[in-house]
């Protein structure tokens, strides 16, 4: 391994520097990482299976005045590419996960929100398709493709508890009613908060410092936001927070947060769908869990009283003891579940 860094810095041209990522894609043991070249405007990306060559790319990394991508880790496992455009009106921030499927590497969906600082409005949206890494046009993702816009001109805002949510913006998607609050307004991206209803104004959950992302005329959902050194995208669906279990599947297990906290866990699943509960040992408050399973994650909001969120657990499995990661709200640097 390290005679592949070493190479790679003996090869760079001048005014370039390095830099390697190492990440999961959760197969087989494996393990992956990307060796980044930057250059002045530009950069390639060379990534690894262990020490296979699985491509060499020169169209992901930019560095423009209006335009800059960069390549990031996904807390729970992944890469993905963020990119972010600073154009005099609209401010995109696109993240778009890199997939690995049957050994080539592909962009699947982006995740996009953008502020119109004009109109001083925001949207935010989901597109999907399935581009071969060596073709995908980071400029491309600049557009209004899946964007849905919040709007303060729903009637259903003005039934919002003003202690609940602060000037309040929101979008439907599917039949549900997404909220967006902040102190400052739909500039604000520090301090959001995020409220989710029913069609009937059920409240579903409400989650603070992350961005849902919609997906248009679909109950899935991204929940996103920037830590220090990685990203967290969290997938949901909107349907399991108001889904029945009837007859579910289940497990029971124990595992340990920071290799420090002690938990017990219980799960019901049906389909991708998932409810429970968890305790910390010699504590009787049990802690609401509601989950949806994406590929080969489990995504899991806890919720504590009046619905609202306190973390986040992204894991790789239920069975058998809990692994991954769990995530604090507003968001923390995660800690170790095992």
């Amino acid at each position: 391994m390290l005679k592949v860094i070493i190479c790679a810095l003996v090869a760079l041209p001048l005014f370039a520097s390095a830099e390697t990522l190492n990440f999961a894609f959760h197969r087989g043991g494996h393990q992956y990482k990307a060796v980044i070249t930057e250059r002045a405007r530009a950069g390639s990306v060379v990534f690894y299976e262990d020490d296979k060559l699985l491509g060499e790319y020169e169209n992901l990394i930019l560095k423009e005045s209006s335009l800059t991508s960069t390549l990031v880790t996904l807390a729970g496992g992944g890469v993905a590419l963020e990119i972010d455009s600073e154009g005099s009106r609209n401010k995109f921030h696109v993240i778009a996960p890199i997939n690995l499927v049957d050994g080539k590497l592909y962009v699947e969906c982006i995740y996009k929100t953008v502020y119109d600082a004009v109109d001083e409005t925001r949207s935010a949206g989901t597109t999907c398709k399935r581009v071969e890494l060596k073709k995908f046009d980071v400029s491309s993702t600049i557009n209004d493709d899946g964007l849905i816009s919040y709007t303060d001109q729903y009637a259903w805002l003005k039934s919002i508890p003003r202690g609940m949510c602060v000037n309040p913006v929101g979008l439907e998607v599917a039949s549900y009613r997404v909220a967006r609050c902040a102190v400052d307004g739909v500039s604000d991206t520090k301090n959001e908060k995020i409220v989710v209803f029913n069609n009937q104004d059920k409240l579903l959950f409400s989650t603070a410092g992350y961005e849902l992302i919609p997906k248009d005329n679909d109950t899935a959902f991204t929940l996103t936001s920037d830590l220090q050194n990685q990203t967290i995208v969290f997938n949901g669906d909107l349907a399991c927070y108001s889904q029945n279990f009837n007859m579910p599947s289940r497990s029971v297990g124990t595992a340990k947060i920071a290799n420090r906290f002690n938990i017990n866990y219980t799960i019901n699943s049906i389909g991708n769908c998932s409810t429970g509960h968890y305790s910390y040992v010699d504590k009787n408050e049990n802690i609401e869990l509601t989950g949806y399973k994406k590929e080969k994650l489990y995504y899991f909001l806890e919720m504590g009283r009046n619905r609202i969120s306190s973390g986040l657990f992204v894991l790789d499995r239920i069975a058998g003891g809990a692994r991954g990661l769990w995530i604090g709200v507003p968001p923390t640097n995660p800690l170790s579940v095992n």
